[in-house]
């Protein structure tokens, strides 16, 4: 399955406001999230394949330096294995 731009980035999106509001210490680790996040945002998004975009979201994720960044996570949003699911989310939270 290959993924258009729309979709990675939906998908990232996602991610950025999911970790944003269910992290759960709201300090985030001492990492300014959200200029990391801008920060690697271009070249996130432009990950030639869906595997590769799916390493860069979770190399994202771990910069926050825990082992479970976002708690109640749309299976939208996550795969089985807890990472960034390839599949595009239909509705916002």
């Amino acid at each position: 399955m290959n993924l258009t731009l729309e979709e990675r980035t939906k998908i990232f999106d996602k991610v950025c406001r999911l970790v944003e509001t269910k992290h759960f210490d709201p300090s985030m680790s001492g990492v300014d999230w959200n200029a990391l996040a801008k920060n690697r945002r271009d070249q996130i998004l432009a990950s030639a394949n869906p595997e590769a975009f799916e390493n860069e979201v979770q190399n994202l994720l771990a910069e926050l330096k825990t082992a479970t960044p976002v708690s109640d996570v749309p299976e939208c949003a996550t795969s089985r294995r807890g990472t960034p699911s390839m599949q595009p989310c239909s509705a916002s939270p």
